[in-house]
C-alpha cells in the first residue's frame, strides 16, 4: 500500500455490497487497464472484461463474497437490476486530463466503486495533477458518493521511473483516496534480479534480458495484472475485517460516515477558510465514447473517428459553454506520422490556436489543449483545420480529434 486512508468510502461501498441488492464497479484507465499485455492477439473487447485483467480480478472477487440476488453483468450497456455490475470504461492512450470531464461516457453515473489507473499516462508534471483532482472530486461527487481505489502501475521505458503516480498520491491522500502501489512490491526485487521483471511486464515469448528502452516495459503482462488485483482484493480484506469488527460503528448502513466535503477547497490552490469551490459539472462530446457524440457540424474530409491526412480538411463542432472556457484533446505522439492544425472558435480566426500533433515526447497520448478561456456563456462553434506544415520527418499530416471539453 502506498496510501490506506481512513477507510470510509470503501466501507459505505461494503455496507452496501453485504446486503446483497447489487453494486456496480467501473474502471477508468488507459491500456493497461483496457489489457494490453494480458495476452498476444487478444483484441481490446475481451483484455478489457477478461478473468485475468486487474479490475476484472476485483469485481471477481467482491462478487464472490457479496453475491447479488439477481446475478452479475459483465459490461453492456443495458444495466440488469439488482444485479453485481462491472464496467470497464478504459481507453487506450488516455490519462486524466480527458477522463476528468468525459469519464461520464464510459462509466454509468450510478457507480459505487471506481478504480482508477493513470499513474502511466499522466506524466510527471504540474498539468497531470491539476487534471487527476479534478477527476477525483467529479467521481466522488457522483450520486451514490462512490468509493474510489486508485492502483498504481508503473513502466520501466521512460526517462525516470517516477511518473504521474508520484505526483497523484498527494492529491489522493489530501481526498482520502487509498492507493494500491505495485511498484512498490515488486521494483525492489526488480532492482536486485532484472531477469525476474521480465514475466511481469509484455516480453515476446524468449526474452531473457529486461527490456528497458522498448515497448517490453511499458504494459504488465498477466502476471503483473494477478499481483496488483491480488495486493487490492487484500487491502479490501483489511477493510471487511475492520467492518465486521466494528471500527466504523454497528449501524453503518443506516447512518452517513464523514466523507470528503464536495465544496472543500482543491489541493492546488492557496488555503483560505471563506471560499467554497462548487462542483463544475462534466462537460464533453466525446469521439471515443460507447455513442460517440462529437459530432460535426460541417465537415470537409474528416473521417472515422475524426481523423484527417490531407491540408485544407475543415471541420466545426457546435458547443455551449457556461464558463468560458472549450478545449480539444487530439493524440500526439512522436513516431505516428502526425501533423499540424488550427482551431478557433466562432469568426476569430486571428485568436487561432497551433496544434502540433507530432512531438519530441517519447509517449503516444491523448493531450488536451485550452482553445479559448474568455468566451461569452451561450452557443459557439469551434472550427480545425489541418495545415501544411508539419513537423513529422516524412511530411506526414495525420491528425486525430477525440474530444471537445468545455
Amino acid at each position: 500500500m502506498n496510501y490506506e486512508g481512513s477507510g470510509h468510502g470503501l466501507a459505505r461501498f461494503l455496507a452496501k455490497a453485504r446486503q446483497g441488492q447489487g453494486f456496480t464497479v467501473g474502471a477508468l484507465g488507459g491500456s493497461v487497464s483496457i489489457g494490453h499485455g494480458l495476452k498476444r492477439g487478444m483484441r481490446y473487447e475481451q483484455s478489457a472484461y477478461s478473468e485475468l485483467n486487474m479490475h476484472r480480478i476485483v469485481f471477481d472477487y467482491l462478487d464472490k463474497l457479496f453475491p447479488a440476488k439477481n446475478g452479475r453483468q459483465i459490461g453492456g450497456d443495458n444495466t440488469k437490476r439488482g444485479a453485481n455490475r462491472f464496467v470497464n470504461g478504459a481507453v487506450p492512450a488516455i490519462g486524466s486530463d480527458y477522463f476528468a470531464m468525459c469519464f461520464g461516457h464510459h462509466i454509468p453515473e450510478d457507480v459505487d466503486l471506481v478504480l482508477v489507473d493513470m499513474a502511466i499516462n499522466d506524466g510527471f508534471s504540474e498539468k497531470g495533477a491539476e487534471s487527476y483532482e479534478t477527476l477525483l472530486r467529479h467521481l466522488l461527487a457522483l450520486p451514490n458518493r462512490p468509493a474510489v481505489i486508485n492502483l498504481q502501475v508503473f513502466a520501466l521505458m521512460f526517462q525516470t521511473i517516477a511518473t504521474g503516480g508520484d505526483i497523484h498520491q498527494g492529491i489522493s491522500s489530501y481526498y482520502d483516496v487509498p492507493t494500491v502501489s505495485l511498484r512498490n512490491l515488486l521494483l525492489p526485487i526488480i532492482l536486485q534480479n532484472s531477469s525476474y521483471g521480465i514475466s511481469y511486464f509484455d516480453h515476446p515469448p524468449g526474452t531473457t534480458e529486461l527490456d528497458r528502452e522498448g515497448l517490453g516495459t511499458r504494459h504488465i503482462s498477466a502476471k503483473g495484472h494477478g499481483l496488483i488485483g491480488r495486493l487490492t482484493n487484500a487491502f479490501i480484506d483489511m477493510r471487511i475485517r475492520d467492518l465486521v469488527t466494528g471500527l466504523y460503528g454497528a449501524e453503518l448502513e443506516s447512518r452517513l460516515v464523514p466523507e470528503t466535503p464536495r465544496e472543500q477547497i482543491r489541493a492546488l490552490q492557496r488555503f483560505n477558510t471563506y471560499e467554497a469551490i462548487p462542483a463544475i459539472p462534466p462537460k464533453c462530446l466525446s469521439a471515443h465514447s460507447r455513442s460517440p457524440t462529437l459530432i460535426p457540424s460541417t465537415n470537409k474530409g474528416w473521417f472515422k473517428y475524426l481523423i484527417a491526412d490531407q491540408p485544407g480538411s475543415i471541420v466545426s463542432f457546435d458547443f455551449v459553454t457556461a464558463g468560458g472556457l472549450v478545449q480539444l484533446s487530439v493524440y500526439r505522439s512522436h513516431n505516428a506520422g502526425l501533423g499540424t492544425a488550427a482551431c478557433w472558435v466562432d469568426d476569430m480566426k486571428d485568436k487561432r490556436v497551433i496544434i502540433e500533433a507530432r512531438w519530441d515526447d517519447l509517449v503516444s497520448i491523448g493531450y488536451t489543449v485550452t482553445i479559448a478561456n474568455d468566451l461569452e456563456d451561450g452557443d459557439h462553434v469551434l472550427t480545425c483545420e489541418l495545415l501544411e506544415e508539419t513537423k513529422d520527418p516524412q511530411k506526414k499530416h495525420e491528425f486525430r480529434i477525440i474530444a471537445v471539453i468545455r
